[in-house]
């Protein structure tokens, strides 16, 4: 099967472009999108009616379920097998209470495609499965992301569905150490905070530019992926490019980078954030999955609901 990869970067964009607008644009976040999409995956294949189209049309816009299953099972296997010197973890689980019966076509697909752990626990025992649950997540990501839920979250539960990734990678060129300094970050003309900056001068990197954004992209040193910066020419303009941006307008940006010899000078980063997912994706129209409206039946013949959604990012 040929997929069009493109429709799928478009996609993905576009959600995370949606995810970005659920927040104020003076907030710093971090949120990641595939990371979000790896988990309504785990939902898709089983979703049937408007709760499979109301996912669908926010993760593969227009693809059908063969090619939509095709590529996240794609890119998994390229994560998950991948020899690159970048740190890539990713778990993706779904648990389920004992005595649900899961249907065997969503299994094999959760399982042998989308790679994902599928097993059945004792919620009545709520520490012990959270335990179970997080020590997963802990050995999939090498220790580095230690928690993902507690036992409150599982003793009313019916099922649970777990994602979470952690890339850590070094740059292709460096910053040097003693071209850092320190200086104020604003996020907003009455938001300011002392940050240590990093600056690398006289530089080519990729660039591009249009009437309202410039747009850099930081290679790290597996060239498979990049950091891009999207910075509004605009100071504070955040709120207004993010009405008008689309995946398709980002995806045209980063087509037409080139090297460019420039000076850099960036903050350093480090976020931690608690998405409120579940609002989220209903404002972004994904409702049915958390009422008594969803229609989850490829999963299993008994009556299931999404009561909560976090996403949990640093």
């Amino acid at each position: 099967m040929v997929v069009d990869v493109s429709s799928f970067l478009t996609a993905e964009t576009d959600f995370g472009l949606d995810m970005l607008r659920q927040k104020s644009p003076d907030e710093c976040i971090v949120v990641s999108p595939l990371s979000v999409i790896f988990a309504l995956n785990l939902l898709q294949p089983g979703a049937k009616g408007i709760t499979k189209s109301q996912i669908t049309d926010a993760i593969s816009k227009g693809s059908s379920d063969d090619e939509t299953l095709e590529y996240y099972s794609e890119l998994m296997r390229q994560i998950l097998d991948s020899t690159s010197n970048a740190q890539i973890r990713i778990a993706n689980g779904f648990f389920f209470r004992n005595g649900l019966d899961i249907n065997d076509d969503y299994a094999h697909k959760i399982t042998g495609k989308l790679c994902s752990r599928l097993e059945a626990h004792d919620f009545s025992q709520a520490d012990e499965t959270a335990k179970v649950i997080n020590n997963f997540v802990d050995s999939s990501t090498a220790g580095k992301i230690k928690e993902i839920i507690s036992a409150d979250t599982v003793k009313d539960a019916i099922s649970v569905i777990v994602n979470a990734i952690y890339f850590k990678a070094d740059w292709d060129v460096k910053f040097k150490s003693s071209n850092s300094s320190k200086g104020e970050f604003y996020s907003a003309p009455d938001k300011e905070k002392e940050v240590e900056y990093m600056r690398c001068s006289n530089t080519h990197r990729l660039y591009a530019e249009d009437d309202d954004t410039q747009v850099l992209s930081l290679l790290y040193e597996d060239n498979t992926y990049a950091f891009n910066i999207f910075l509004p020419k605009n100071r504070y303009g955040l709120g207004d490019l993010l009405k008008t941006w689309t995946g398709e307008k980002i995806q045209r940006s980063l087509s037409t980078l080139k090297e460019t010899f420039i000076t850099i000078v960036i903050p350093k980063m480090k976020f931690e954030t608690d998405f409120e997912l579940k609002k989220a994706l209903i404002n972004m129209g994904i409702k049915d999955m958390f009422t008594k409206a969803a229609d989850l039946s490829g999963i299993s013949s008994a009556p299931l609901m999404v009561s909560s959604a976090t996403h949990k990012a640093l």
